[in-house]
Order: structure tokens, then sequence, then C-alpha cells
């Protein structure tokens, strides 16, 4: 076996190249290895390039060779630009599977994803409008009935934000919205070819923060939060392929949709219940905490079991952060059942040291 890397940096990006050559008894008379490159560049007008290309010569080579432990193999190029009112990124993806029970043709493999955002602050209504334009194909190399399933979708959404800050410290947050989605879809009997969903949205959150300062100097933060929001889905008999798996934690406790992707979205009124917590110690120790649940009107059979938001009221929520003065964090976070008991949960620890000059 014959290993190589390559780095070098350049004046607008950098690139990095790893890979390996071998000729071994696992595989005889053939030519076996890897190559992995990554890296970016910077264009004009804040202009980025990124990429990260993965390939090997046969299925079973990273595993053979103690490699990284991948069961596929993602690559990706992407040109973005991020700005104070607006945000471009699009990026083609391809995968190839290595797992054995897999069909390298009816996975999703070639995946293209357009996101452009720009945001407006008008003076004659107040708040922010957000526009976004987002596109979305991924495709199957096979062409049989449902297994072979490809889908193309383009979102048009828009929303408008405003928020009130009253005398006594309450705050309420208004969101008024709309989407339309169109699919295209193509080698899949069970769903129409072309289909076209609308959906308006709107959603008052009214939450009360609080803050008390402790004899020893630390700041105590209490924020309860509650949200009502609607919600009304014209058409769902689209193909449900990027939102297979859902996850609620602190960050879409107040979203009017906990689907991952756009092929999905939830439907109905809604209520959001939440509490938020913190500590800042003088000495650099900080806690925080958030607790949360979500009510429906109706359930939503697409939720999985593992999710926490299945049926008409959702697990219960909690997450948790602990970070020391001497630089140990530690962030926990799970949901709990009706019968009080963790359905799933999570808890990670990290350690950063600061060196000196």
């Amino acid at each position: 076996t014959l290993g190589y890397r390559y780095r070098q940096a350049f004046v607008n990006g950098r690139i990095e190249i790893n890979g390996a050559q071998t000729r071994d008894d696992i595989q005889p008379d053939q030519d076996r290895g890897y190559l992995f490159v990554e890296g970016w560049f910077g264009f004009k007008n804040d202009y980025r390039f990124t990429f990260d290309l993965q390939t090997t010569s046969d299925d079973s080579y990273l595993a053979d060779y103690g490699l990284p432990d991948l069961d596929r193999l993602r690559s990706e190029v992407a040109l973005e630009r991020i700005k104070r009112d607006t945000a471009f990124r699009t990026s083609f993806i391809h995968y190839k599977t290595l797992r054995d029970s897999e069909d390298q043709d009816e996975i999703p493999s070639r995946i293209f994803d357009l996101n452009f955002q720009k945001r407006y602050f008008p003076t004659s209504v107040g708040g922010e409008v957000r526009v976004n334009v987002i596109a979305h194909a991924h495709e199957r190399t096979s062409d049989e009935d449902v297994v072979g399933r490809d889908v193309a979708r383009t979102t048009f959404d828009a929303e408008w934000l405003r928020s009130w800050t009253f005398a006594t410290g309450l705050r309420a947050d208004a969101l008024f919205g709309a989407s339309i989605d169109a699919f295209n879809i193509r080698h899949d009997s069970n769903f129409p070819t072309q289909a076209t969903r609308t959906t308006p949205r709107a959603a008052l959150t009214v939450r009360d923060p609080m803050t008390r300062r402790e004899k020893s100097g630390a700041t105590q933060f209490l924020e309860p939060i509650v949200q009502f929001g609607w919600t009304n889905v014209s058409d769902n008999d689209v193909p449900i392929d990027e939102s297979t798996f859902q996850e609620f934690d602190e960050g879409n406790l107040l979203s009017l949709s906990r689907f991952p992707a756009e092929d999905r979205r939830e439907d109905g009124a809604t209520a959001a219940v939440g509490v938020n917590w913190a500590r800042y110690g003088r000495g650099g120790w900080q806690a925080l905490a958030t607790v949360g649940q979500v009510f429906r009107a109706d359930a939503d059979p697409d939720f999985t079991l593992t999710s926490g938001l299945q049926g008409t009221s959702s697990d219960i929520l909690l997450a948790g952060q602990l970070k020391t003065a001497n630089g140990w964090s530690l962030a926990g976070r799970g949901i709990i059942n009706g019968d009080l008991s963790f359905a799933k949960a999570e808890l990670r620890g990290e350690w950063a040291k600061q060196g000196s000059a």
C-alpha cells in the first residue's frame, strides 16, 4: 500500500488530498484504493466555492484497512454567498452506498439543492419580510416503478414577522406567511405526476423574560413561553423521501413544521408551551435549561414513534447545558413519555483549553 496526503493553502482558498493505492491478497490482481479531496476557494462578490469528493475502488476497501468508518460516500460541490440580508447556496450531492443491504440503483444518489433568501424591512407596516425560493431534486438510477421514484420540488415562501415589547417586559411575536410547493414525480404510479400544495400559516408567541441578581453576583434568567399556531396544508398526497426521520428538540419547539424538509408540512392548529432558564455565575460558570411540550388539535400520522411528536400531545422535551470556567461543557437532551420515563436521551461532553501566547 502506498498512502499519500497533499495540502496546499492559497491566497483565496485551500485544498487537501488524502488517498492510498493498494495491491493485496484480499482481491488478487486488482488495483484497490481510495481518494478523498476537499477544499474551498473564495471568489469576487463574496462567493465561496466548496468541494468534498469521496471515492473508493470497491465497497469493502475502507473497512479492510481500518480507514474512516463510512457506510456511504458523500461527495458535494457547492457555491454560496451569505450577506446581511441575502443568503444564496446551491449544491450537487452524490451518494455511493457501501452497505450490502442497499441497492445503489434504488437509493436517491443524485441530489440538487438551491436555496435563496432575501430579507426586507418595510417601513409602512414595520417588522421584517422574508422571501425564500427553494429548489430540490433527487434521482435514483433505477427506472422501475416505485423503487425508482424521482422527485423534483420548487418552493416559494414568504412570511411577515413583527415583535412588540410592552412596558411590563412582556414580548409578543406575530408571524403570517404562506408557501407554494410544486412537485414533479416520476416512476411511481402511487402518486400523481404533478402536484401543487399551498400552506398558509400564522402564529402568535408570547414570552415574559425575567432576570434577577443574586447576592453572589450571579444572574438568573427565566422565560415562560406560549405559542399558538395554525397551518392549512391543501394537499399531502406527495411522497415523503426527505422527512422520514424527525427530531424534537429546543431548536424546533416553536416551529410551525417540525419536519426537516419541505416534502412534508404539519397541518392544523397547535399550541406550544415551554420555559427557558439560565444562570450565569461571576466565575464563568453557566447553566441553561429548556422544558417544552407541543399540543395539536389533530394527530399527525407522518411523525414516527421515535420522534416524540406522535398523538395530540408530544412527549416532554428536556434540554440543558453546563459550562465551567476551566473549559468543560456538558450538554444533554431527552424526551419523556407519558409514564415519565425517558424515551430517548443523549449526553455530550467537551473540554477546550485556550493556549497561551
